[in-house]
């Protein structure tokens, strides 16, 4: 749980970013594998945003090179095993 930019409970973070191999992954809260995968930015966010209309108390959170990596990006990221 979290609080959006006017104190409102977040209950549902929506992650949008690039991985390692260039496409917008969108991950829901923590978890490890993305809810989809996208080749354009766009197609992303906009998947992002139609969950988040679904859902009372949900946030998007678009992290890409023109967005400045807030300092908790780590606690953000989805949990991968280190095998």
């Amino acid at each position: 749980m979290g609080f959006d930019q006017q104190g409102a409970v977040v209950l549902r973070v929506l992650r949008v970013l690039r991985n390692e191999s260039g496409r917008w992954d969108v991950f829901e809260n923590d978890f490890e594998k993305p809810l989809a995968s996208f080749v354009d930015r766009q197609d992303a966010s906009d998947y992002a945003n139609k969950l988040c209309a679904t859902k009372e108390g949900s946030a998007i959170l678009m992290l890409d090179e023109s967005t400045p990596v807030p300092p908790h990006f780590e606690l953000l990221q989805p949990h991968r095993s280190r095998n």
